[in-house]
């Protein structure tokens, strides 16, 4: 046989198979390199069908998503015009469009590295990855494969949002799955398994079992284009977390999160950077650094090139001199005055802070109001935030939002509040709230709360029925937020957030470099030896019984005072936290202690003052702690109340609180049974007016928080205070176990609660 005799010889042999038919459709199937396709869905269709089978001998959604690269399509399924319905689809033209031989390869990826193969399609480098599972949208700058800005966004696997630290199960083909054409995350993938069943049979059974292909069969949009896309990242509550830190082995810091926020600008330079307060205070570097001509947090927000800033309360805790100058260091708006007014008497404030900013972004204008903490007139002593007025939601209403709106205009409208995620006892005004009561706010960016909300809530009512997103990312720098908005012809078509822990990232050299000096002249500080601990500083269970950490805060704190010639005859407050320090201390084998170890027991900056106060007064503070302490006891919610160590109430040594009640039986208002002071050589009369205690506290429970108030107003007596200081816990303990020399911490019986 010649050449010719050969090859007319095994066409007819392959005739037969290459014109079977295998199926029949009433819809023609294309390809598109750069979109999602019709071929492209029913091939990873019939991947993700015939995968789940084989998975594990069923179908039963053992498998999530099917992913193929659009140059494996080689050819369409077209219905010539003209022809008969339904058309014939034969082997040879499945054959066509799957001609390489190609296997259905399972692994499993996170739901971070599915994002990132995403993302990567949509560079259009090689194509958007035909997907079958999950359905994504995507943007791209310029529709070319040297984009400025892109990314993939509102991934959704079986219609719930892409989870990060989620494994899920994929099958692609062979050539993909190992890294070739740049798709280098598919050769990471873990639990991987080559079944070598390939490619085409999936497809040509998948027909088979369909008969007729309709459109119906084949649902279209899960991969879909944007026009325009706001990408905001955010921070919240990060109290001083900048150098590389670990708590109990989870990674902290914006020495991690600068590599993300890097990362996400290299993807898109046109990423909003946002701060929703609580950034400079909370910690030893933040302490410490506080009054620095150079504040090293203030000079990292600038190096990281925020585009806002909203004051979180905590800003107030060192008073205005202080917040001037750390603030005052800032190249970024400030914001928060919706809900504040300074009468001029705090300086900075009407000159610095603003209500809200305007920027543009991609071409859309994009509008950011701000709203501060509400309540920072129960954290701090009237004296520490003089001509400040905070206003309710209420007493701010709900047409300011509508207001700056109307005026504005914007294609995307931001809230950046530090006000909490939810209602916390009687402290109703949160972002729920907010979003629950105003139409129009495409986005609310919290803080306060602490809240891990990932993915961002939508949060809808009868009066908001379109939503509003609310974000927030937790605390101590422990991940980056991220929010994007998609628009399709000038509307929101996509709103979604989430979380980039930590975890994920690796340390940015840059951060590191910068924040080294100061990370030197802290460490010599906070290594400074202060004296010997014979017994553990342990407060662990200082929410709900005596323990020798609130025992030796207390002591301190009185220490302190009357070092500096103010009296004292008793000190009431809790533990600044419910941590412990040096564990392994005994008599026999002391520990060190540092002062370190001191802002790990007390991290946050709680000053001391005196007041005079009678028998009613006590007896009435003493009653809110018997309070505090049973519902404690109750467990979570904690009757609604404020759940804080604080709040647990301890006195110095030589002092007994006795209370009466059991835990079955709610508090009354008459379960505190007495006061001894001074080893029981003195009972305090609580129905004696006329005889006046020095009452030593704290500011933060003494402005009425820790449930310490009705009605929003502290129930101490601040109109008789008779010293107002600026000797914070923390230092007193320090000054205290220095003059001490050594200490012996103890639970000693100073609170005891009868039948």
């Amino acid at each position: 046989f010649d050449v010719a005799d050969r090859v007319a010889y095994w066409a007819d042999v392959v005739a037969p198979i290459v014109n079977q038919p295998v199926g029949y459709t009433n819809i023609s199937m294309t390809r598109d390199y750069n979109n999602e396709s019709l071929i492209g869905d029913i091939v990873t269709d019939s991947m993700l069908w015939k995968a789940d089978a084989y998975d594990d001998g069923e179908l039963n959604g053992s498998v999530d998503i099917a992913f193929t690269n659009p140059g494996g399509l080689r050819a369409d399924i077209v219905i010539p015009d003209g022809a008969a319905l339904p058309y014939t689809v034969t082997w040879g033209a499945t054959f066509d469009v799957l001609p390489f031989g190609n296997t259905l390869y399972m692994m499993d990826l996170t739901g971070a590295q599915i994002q990132d193969l995403l993302d990567q399609a949509a560079t259009l480098y090689k194509g958007i990855l035909q997907t079958s599972g999950a359905s994504w949208y995507w943007y791209n700058d310029c529709g070319c494969n040297t984009p400025t800005a892109w990314g993939a966004y509102g991934v959704k696997v079986d219609g719930q949002p892409l989870e990060r630290d989620q494994v899920y199960r994929v099958v692609t083909n062979n050539f993909l799955a190992g890294g070739q054409d740049g798709w280098v995350t598919f050769a990471n993938g873990t639990n991987r398994w080559d079944t070598y069943y390939d490619m085409q049979q999936a497809l040509v059974e998948d027909i088979e079992t369909l008969e007729v292909i309709d459109a119906e069969d084949i649902p279209m949009d899960r991969i879909v284009q944007l026009d325009n896309v706001v990408t905001m990242l955010h921070t919240n509550d990060t109290h001083g977390i900048w150098p590389e830190t670990y708590y109990y082995g989870t990674p902290e810091g914006f020495a991690f999160l600068a590599s993300a926020i890097k990362a996400e600008r290299a993807k898109n330079p046109n990423v909003l950077l946002l701060d929703a307060g609580d950034t400079f205070q909370g910690n030893a570097f933040a302490q410490y650094f506080r009054d620095a001509d150079s504040n090293p947090i203030a000079g990292g927000l600038n190096l990281l090139d925020y585009d806002a800033f909203t004051i979180g309360n905590h800003e107030f805790n060192f008073g205005p001199a202080t917040f001037a100058s750390m603030l005052g260091q800032l190249d970024m708006p400030i914001l928060g005055t919706i809900n504040l007014d300074d009468d001029g008497s705090y300086g900075f404030i009407n000159e610095n802070v603003q209500d809200y900013i305007n920027l543009e972004v991609d071409g859309l204008k994009v509008t950011i109001f701000s709203l501060t903490n509400p309540r920072v007139y129960r954290y701090e002593l009237p004296t520490n935030i003089p001509g400040l007025t905070f206003y309710s939601l209420e007493e701010v209403g709900y047409d300011v939002y509508s207001e700056i709106k109307d005026a504005e205009n914007p294609d995307l409208f931001v809230g950046l509040t530090h006000m909490g995620y939810s209602p916390y006892g009687d402290e109703t005004d949160s972002d729920l709230v907010l979003a629950q009561n105003v139409a129009g706010i495409d986005v609310l960016i919290g803080g306060h709360s602490h809240s891990f909300l990932d993915p961002s809530v939508m949060v809808t009512s009868e009066i908001n029925q379109d939503g509003t997103l609310v974000a927030q990312a937790g605390r101590y720098a422990m991940n980056l937020g991220k929010v994007n908005v998609g628009f399709i012809d000038g509307e929101v078509v996509l709103r979604e957030g989430y979380l980039i822990p930590a975890t994920e990232l690796s340390v940015d050299s840059e951060m590191e470099a910068y924040l080294q000096p100061f990370v030197d002249e802290l460490d010599a500080y906070t290594s400074t030896e202060i004296g010997l601990t014979t017994a553990p500083i342990d407060a662990l269970n200082a929410y709900t019984e005596e323990t020798s950490g609130a025992n030796v805060q207390a002591d301190a704190a009185v220490f302190e005072l009357e070092d500096n010639g103010i009296a004292v005859d008793f000190h009431l407050s809790g533990a600044m936290s419910n941590r412990a320090v040096a564990i392994g201390a005994t008599p026999a084998d002391s520990v060190m202690l540092t002062v370190n170890d001191m802002y790990t027991l007390m991290p946050y900056e709680n000053s001391l003052l005196v007041m005079e106060m009678n028998g009613p007064q006590i007896k009435d503070v003493l009653e809110r702690g018997y309070r505090n302490w049973w519902w404690y006891n109750q467990g979570s919610p904690w009757g609604g109340y404020s759940h804080y160590t604080t709040c647990m109430l301890t006195t110095d040594a030589g002092n007994v609180i006795t209370y009466s009640g059991d835990l079955s039986t709610l508090p009354d208002g008459n379960n505190v049974d007495s006061l001894a002071l001074a080893n029981g050589t003195t009972i305090v009369d609580f129905a004696d007016a006329d005889t006046y205690y020095r009452v030593s506290t704290v500011n933060y429970l003494a402005a009425g928080s820790c449930n310490f108030n009705n009605a929003g107003v502290t129930i101490w007596p601040l109109d008789q205070i008779v010293a107002d200081t600026q000797f914070y816990v923390r230092d007193s303990v320090i000054d205290y176990i220095t003059a001490m020399g050594t200490i012996s911490p103890a639970v000693e019986g100073r609170l005891v609660f009868n039948p």
